[in-house]
């Protein structure tokens, strides 16, 4: 660790740490990837006061985090894609009364 020698505040830090596999289940390793993250968080609260001051690198972590990412926005677009294909399926299966008032706001020669 590295303090500035008038206040001793820490200006540095750096450590190694080995990785063994530790399970073949995903949810063991999910668990343990969760339980980094945590330790990360506090450990930028109680000394940097920030949420991003320092952080964890290592190649499995940043798979993880970019599968979070990942997942994340496949179930963002996912959703979209669904809300958007029900609205047009519903704009377009219309009752043939309601499909008259559609055709009179929306004729076709101005679309």
């Amino acid at each position: 660790m590295v303090r500035e020698p008038s206040t001793g505040e820490i200006q540095a830090s750096h450590f190694l740490a080995s990785t063994v596999p530790v399970s073949d289940d995903y949810s063991v390793r999910k668990h343990i990837y969760t339980d980094v993250m945590q330790v990360t968080r506090r450990m930028n609260d109680d000394i940097f006061d920030t949420d991003d001051a320092a952080f964890l690198y290592g190649k499995a972590l940043l798979d993880w985090q970019q599968d979070s990412i990942l997942w994340r926005e496949l179930t963002l677009n996912l959703t979209l894609a669904a809300v958007g294909v029900v609205f047009i399926s519903m704009l377009m299966l219309i009752h043939p009364v309601r499909q008259t008032h559609l055709l009179a706001v929306f004729p076709p020669e101005r679309i």
